[in-house]
């Protein structure tokens, strides 16, 4: 194998290996030209004049299957495999003062070495077996492309509900993902750890570029997966498809196939028929300031701040008490019905988060009821929050 590659690619590339190999696993570089997929014709035994190809770099873990690609100058068509962690470094600490790289893998003492080589240096790093990659194929769609950065805000809103890794196990890990469910003529994209809850509901029509398959009770990533999801939807158009229990995420520059949970995902559709009584409106930068001063000023190193917002003829206010100390400010001097709520300040604030600097509508029935918080900016999304007791 012998190809070079121009830094900016070689990076990009790497980096994004490297965001799915967990060491030790191996990744496998490969060299082919364009017209003559190395899986057909093999690798070369002699070198040739430089040719277009490209280089494709495969990557996986317990959950993901990833492949990259980016365009090379092909002497020898090849491949090899090696552990990245070394490589990825040195690539980083070049990119700015090295154009290009040349790679070729050289024998030594019946071993094989991938040799990268810049104007003023050259590296070495040991292969490793190729056989695991006979078993790890990535997965592909023929789907047409489109722009999916709807899709992707709405995943990124899902993940500040999802539960973490640590937070569920056995039959609540379906809490650590990020579920989409066709409903009515709409796409929802949910999440929720049991004490919040972030729906946004999008048109199924600007999916056309999504299968979902035909799974009836919808599908859920996996949260270990959905930055690089997301991200990888950011770059450009893509095609995502369903198949099997597997996601794939086809994309200009490479694709990535995400074994889903299998798990039941719990009935959100109750809490959609939610009917409230009473509704706080407020400026998100006023409300944000007010509670960010509550848990800051209160908290220090406790995890829970409990909020109570309450309205009366005086206004509305934000009212909080922590291990002796309180905290009580007012965020509207507009008299109303007699009212009040408690909540968690954190999950207030990243439910509040998600939304634009605009009015926000909190929307309750009673201390006992979960709270609905939306804005007229961002009508798609409802962030959910349950009530907490308050002092």
């Amino acid at each position: 194998m012998k190809f070079t590659v121009q830094s900016a690619d070689l990076e990009a590339i790497l980096s994004s290996a490297c965001a799915v190999s967990k060491s030790p696993d191996p990744i496998q570089i490969i060299a082919e030209r364009f017209g003559e997929p190395l899986s057909e014709v093999g690798p070369d035994t002699e070198e040739r004049p430089a040719e277009a190809g490209q280089v494709r770099i495969i990557a996986f873990n317990e959950n993901v299957v990833s492949e990259w690609r980016r365009p090379a100058e092909i002497r020898m068509a090849g491949s090899v495999a090696i552990v990245p962690g070394g490589l990825d470094r040195l690539v980083k600490a070049s990119k700015n003062s090295d154009a290009s790289f040349s790679f070729e893998t050289i024998d030594t003492d019946n071993e094989t070495s991938l040799r990268l080589s810049t104007a003023r240096s050259a590296h070495e790093f040991p292969s490793v077996s190729e056989a695991i990659f006979d078993r790890i194929v990535p997965g592909h769609t023929e789907g047409n492309r489109a722009d999916l950065s709807t899709l992707a805000r709405a995943i990124d809103i899902g993940r500040v509900a999802a539960a973490h890794r640590g937070d569920a196990a056995g039959a609540k890990i379906a809490l650590t993902g990020v579920h989409i469910q066709r409903r009515e003529g709409l796409v929802d994209v949910v999440a929720t750890d049991g004490k919040r809850l972030a729906l946004t509901a999008l048109q199924e029509d600007i999916l056309g570029a999504v299968n979902l398959g035909e799974n009836a009770g919808g599908i859920t990533i996996p949260g270990e997966a959905l930055n690089l999801l997301t991200s990888m939807m950011a770059t450009g158009p893509a095609h995502l498809e369903v198949i099997g229990n597997n996601l794939i995420l086809e994309g200009a520059d490479g694709s990535v196939s995400i074994r889903l949970i299998d798990a039941p995902y719990p009935d959100y559709g109750i809490l959609l028929g939610l009917t409230t009584q009473n509704r706080i409106t407020l400026p998100k930068a006023m409300l944000d300031v007010a509670l960010q001063r509550s848990s800051v000023s209160l908290a220090k190193d406790k995890r829970t701040v409990a909020v109570k917002m309450s309205r009366g003829d005086d206004g509305i206010f934000i009212t909080s008490s922590v291990a002796g100390q309180s905290s009580s400010e007012c965020v509207s001097e507009e008299p109303g019905e007699e009212v009040a709520i408690g909540f968690d300040a954190s999950y207030m604030m990243a439910a509040l988060s998600v939304f634009p600097k605009s009015d926000i509508n909190i929307d309750f029935t009673d201390l006992s009821s979960p709270i609905l918080v939306t804005s007229n900016s961002l009508p798609e999304v409802t962030m959910l929050v349950m009530p907490c007791k308050f002092n």
